[in-house]
């Protein structure tokens, strides 16, 4: 069984929350154009604050899902199933999986089935970007990113609170979905804890379940105040290591793909 430890322990986040613990708080992100971004990138990253870019790449819907299933219909994907929304699942590493393949999948959503499946942090080629009409950003070289993830899902999928150890580079393709963002200062009051079998990664789960919080059990929450955002097809969310975040597709069908930071 994996034991847990408190996220404030995390050998990085120690010292990207005294840098940000007192970050001024923000009422809404910031949306610049990709030019922007590239031109500003060193002061981004410097202040700490997630930024969209409006205009980052998009693609025609259905030339995306026709890439999908005739190019790569036959790939089998691990899909999250059950109840993997519930944050417990994912701290308790109970999560259920099934195995369907892009075709059978990209054919359920089509229809509007599937509701119960997540293709989520799906590992994709680098000869798929294009088809996917994405690409790095151009703010780091190809090889100091990690490979790809692709992340696809029906309206209601979510991904439970938590935050990532890395910069993440986050391309919305097809679909929208709904952010909620929480600052590093707020990280004390969102009841995180990381794998004690990854302690180098200082990727953080909370207990919460932002579906139904129970101040009773979690009162100390009721400080953290979060940003909400939406990405629309074309848009890059760039969201800095130590933010919480909290993830729903809000639409029939999403495609995302994501770049993180080795």
């Amino acid at each position: 069984m994996t034991h847990y430890i408190d996220v404030m322990e995390g050998p990085r986040f120690k010292k990207v929350y005294e840098l940000m613990k007192d970050q001024p708080r923000i009422k809404t992100v910031k949306r610049i154009n990709l030019r922007s971004f590239y031109d500003q990138f060193d002061f981004i990253k410097r202040a700490g604050y997630p930024i969209i870019v409006t205009d980052y790449g998009k693609g025609c819907r259905q030339t995306i899902v026709s890439n999908l299933c005739e190019k790569y219909g036959k790939i089998i994907f691990q899909v999250r199933k059950g109840n993997y929304y519930d944050p417990i699942v994912r701290l308790t590493s109970s999560r259920e999986y099934e195995f369907i393949s892009v075709m059978d999948y990209m054919n359920l959503m089509s229809e509007g089935k599937g509701t119960s499946l997540y293709a989520a942090k799906q590992v994709i080629e680098n000869i798929a970007l294009s088809d996917l009409f994405t690409s790095y950003p151009e703010v780091y070289t190809k090889e100091e990113f990690a490979r790809p993830r692709l992340w696809i899902g029906p309206k209601g999928s979510i991904t439970p609170l938590h935050k990532d150890s890395i910069d993440n580079f986050i391309h919305q393709i097809v679909g929208l979905k709904r952010w909620s963002l929480y600052p590093v200062r707020d990280i004390p009051w969102l009841y995180m804890s990381i794998p004690s079998s990854k302690p180098d990664t200082d990727l953080g789960y909370s207990k919460i379940d932002l579906r139904n919080v129970d101040l009773t059990k979690f009162p100390d929450f009721a400080q953290a105040k979060c940003v909400e955002v939406f990405t629309m097809p074309g848009e890059m969310l760039y969201l800095p290591m130590g933010w919480g975040h909290y993830v729903e597709c809000v639409e029939d069908f999403s495609i995302m793909v994501n770049y993180w930071l080795k």
